[in-house]
């Protein structure tokens, strides 16, 4: 998403995995950096934001549909109860598999929003303000993983909420994107790129 960033490592957020870190130990933590390193791809530290609060992620990216290091990835998550852990993927042209796990296709808005001067602390106040107003006003749940860049804060929603009748693979609720665009009106910091795309992901 972004290119000229030396010191946070930029991720490549079209293959991806998302881990939950909110009870990643530190020896666990070099265990991923390692793996990371040895694929030569990048890990950062994010949180995922909704209504309801905030924790902890880690970016760990992939750049591969399945392979050893989702592989690895799905491992560690089983072994440490890293959960949830996503692995997510852009290409449209082939459903990748993974094991037995099912893929779902969701809508994805990815961004980048300037950082304001109080950087995460001031970003997450401010997108979890308007999350809550959205959520309270429309009945929309919107959730973001984020991680702060050098530049620019980085930031991935999904259209994941589904009905709790539906068992389809397609998720999502139709006013999801009206809701991001609001979103990225009142939150009050500008946004120097939105992009919408079709995602699969699997939940590892």
């Amino acid at each position: 998403m972004e290119h000229q960033e030396n010191k946070v490592p930029v991720m490549d957020l079209q293959k991806y995995a998302i881990v939950d870190a909110s009870s990643l130990s530190e020896a666990t933590r070099l265990v991923f950096k390692n793996l990371t390193e040895r694929y030569g791809k990048n890990m950062v530290d994010g949180v995922v934001l909704s209504p309801h609060g905030e924790s902890k992620v880690v970016f760990v990216e992939t750049l591969k549909k399945e392979g050893p290091i989702v592989e690895q990835i799905n491992k560690l998550a089983e072994m440490y109860s890293l959960y949830p852990a996503y692995v997510v993927n852009e290409d449209k042209d082939h459903l990748p598999k993974f094991g037995n796990l099912p893929w779902y296709v969701v809508e994805a808005a990815i961004m980048l929003f300037d950082k304001p001067a109080g950087g995460l602390e001031e970003f997450k106040e401010k997108m979890s303000h308007v999350m809550k107003v959205i959520y309270r006003e429309d009945s929309t749940f919107v959730k973001a993983f984020v991680y702060e860049g050098n530049t620019y804060m980085h930031v991935v929603f999904f259209n994941s909420e589904r009905s709790p009748k539906y068992r389809g693979k397609n998720l999502g609720v139709p006013q999801w994107r009206d809701e991001i665009e609001r979103l990225k009106r009142e939150i009050q910091v500008p946004c120097s790129k939105c992009e919408f795309k079709v995602v699969r992901y699997a939940n590892l």
